[in-house]
């Protein structure tokens, strides 16, 4: 407790860190689910442009992360040997996934923008616990499942779908508390990561065939949305071209 201010609170499953008032409004809470599996939600607003540097441990989680709002631009150090850029900009509406130990990042908040972010973080052993043996995995997982040491990467994976904003409003909104909340969150978590692996495995094969670049890819899956929401009375191709 500062200044009247309760910057943490501790509950059995869950930590709940706010900012001070002179940084700005909202924080971020961290919920502990059940074999290492955590959820992570970010609320919040800051006054000023706040940086943040990250030195990733070597045993580093796989992290997926959904952009609800906001954005935030990140450099990294040692990217140059890994196969992704040394920067990048995360932003709203999209979603990432990535593994990226020994690696130093610096990652940098602007300033008045609602920040809505939702972060799940598994260890790579409970990856492994799955039964993944014969199953076609996208190359990052593979490489995960299958090596003791594998290459840090950050896939980028487009727009999110309208399956995966509903989860994220289910998340950011839960109606329940203690147990229950535990046990639907975890379920929310679980499901926003199948979504995410069949996502990764959707470009997969598209980056392999060399005929559609990320931005077209996007608008294909978004093409397969509008049709989904809209199945009831279709709209022309003119207009889906349009759209």
């Amino acid at each position: 407790r500062q200044k009247d201010e309760w910057l943490y609170r501790k509950t059995d499953f869950a930590t709940k860190v706010s900012f001070p008032q002179s940084l700005g409004a909202g924080g971020e809470r961290r919920i502990h689910l059940r074999n290492g599996l955590k959820l992570l939600v970010r609320n919040g607003k800051v006054r000023q442009p706040l940086v943040i540097d990250h030195q990733h441990e070597s045993d580093f989680p796989l992290i997926a992360k959904f952009y609800v709002s906001g954005s935030s631009k990140v450099q990294t150090k040692g990217a140059a040997l890994a196969n992704f850029e040394a920067a990048y900009t995360e932003m709203a509406g999209h979603h990432y996934l990535y593994y990226l130990p020994d690696i130093a990042e610096v990652e940098e908040w602007p300033a008045n923008e609602l920040c809505q972010v939702v972060m799940i973080s598994m260890q790579i052993d409970y990856l492994r616990s799955f039964c993944l043996v014969n199953i076609p995995l996208a190359s990052p997982l593979k490489q995960l499942v299958d090596s003791a040491k594998s290459e840090p990467f950050h896939q980028p994976l487009g727009r999110m779908t309208p399956a995966i904003r509903q989860i994220l409003q289910q998340i950011l909104g839960s109606p329940y508390q203690g147990m229950m909340e535990h046990l639907y969150l975890e379920s929310k978590a679980l499901e926003l990561l199948a979504l995410q692996f069949m996502t990764l495995s959707e470009k997969a094969p598209v980056a392999k065939r060399g005929s559609l670049n990320a931005e077209d890819v996007d608008r294909v899956q978004y093409a397969r949305d509008l049709l989904v929401q809209q199945l009831g009375d279709p709209p022309s191709l003119t207009k889906l071209a349009h759209l």
